[in-house]
């Protein structure tokens, strides 16, 4: 018998209606017979972190419940994100859906196909701002430390711009239905 478990998935895309293709990714993790979606944080607004330039990215993150085990939620994110219009070799180009596996449970995965915690969690101001909303208290398996923490640091680094998203967001859709 499989156990749930608490894992926290970052969400984002920057490209067509940036917020219905956020709402369509967190329905479509509702629809999924094995995923129980928790919470939802707000959206943020953050300027693209890599090479090149790209549009600005909205950003959330989402808790769920699931028995799925890591390979196979991947696997199962992975399939909604190529629904949405995720080219297969999609890995740095601009996307209208985004979905990663940030924490799953306390489990620490390194594979050739999957690395849990997200390697660059304790880097990004998009993915601890709102794992902050949802996980603040929680402490990372590798670092020992605390989620807020870890975004204490980074706010003190300088780093690609990151706002809190004034318009229409994850939450909102909950009251939406």
């Amino acid at each position: 018998m499989s156990v749930e478990e608490r894992v926290l998935l970052g969400i984002g895309g920057n490209m067509g209606d940036r917020v219905a293709e956020l709402r369509a990714g967190v329905a479509a993790l509702r629809a999924h017979r094995e995923i129980d979606v928790v919470a939802l944080s707000r959206l943020w607004e953050t300027e693209y972190v890599g090479d090149g330039d790209q549009a600005p990215y909205l950003n959330g993150c989402i808790e769920i419940t699931t028995s799925l085990e890591p390979t196979a939620l991947l696997e199962a994110l992975q399939d909604i994100e190529h629904r949405r219009g995720r080219p297969a070799d999609g890995h740095r180009l601009p996307r209208p859906l985004d979905l990663d596996i940030l924490l799953h449970g306390t489990r620490v995965v390194r594979d050739d196909e999957l690395i849990i915690p997200h390697p660059e969690l304790a880097s990004r101001a998009f993915v601890l701002e709102p794992l902050a909303e949802l996980a603040g208290d929680l402490i990372l398996p590798e670092s020992g430390e605390t989620v807020r923490a870890i975004r204490a640091k980074i706010r003190c680094v300088h780093s690609p711009w990151i706002r809190s998203w004034d318009g229409a967001g994850l939450t909102d859709a909950i009251t939406e239905e």
